[in-house]
């Protein structure tokens, strides 16, 4: 995963890797979802980039973050 100027870069990649790590959790990200009163088809969107608005990229952001995954912090120009 990659971080640019405009953030998390979304992707289907991203999407399973999230999914992949609340599994490794012991959860899933359906359960993140009910948890956080988010939609999960919201969330899917936000990460795989079909929704990718200010708001969606922030929701993004979070979900990593929450899941835990590493993320490239160097910015990509």
């Amino acid at each position: 995963m990659s971080v640019n100027s405009e953030g998390i870069q979304p992707s289907l990649d991203l999407y399973n890797k999230v999914k992949g790590a609340f599994i490794s959790k012991g959860t899933t990200l359906t359960a993140w979802c009910r948890k956080n009163d988010l939609k999960v088809p919201n969330v899917r969107s936000a990460l795989i980039g079909s929704w990718n608005g200010k708001a969606a990229k922030k929701l993004r952001t979070r979900i990593v973050a929450s899941a835990g995954i590493e993320v490239d912090e160097q910015v990509v120009h």
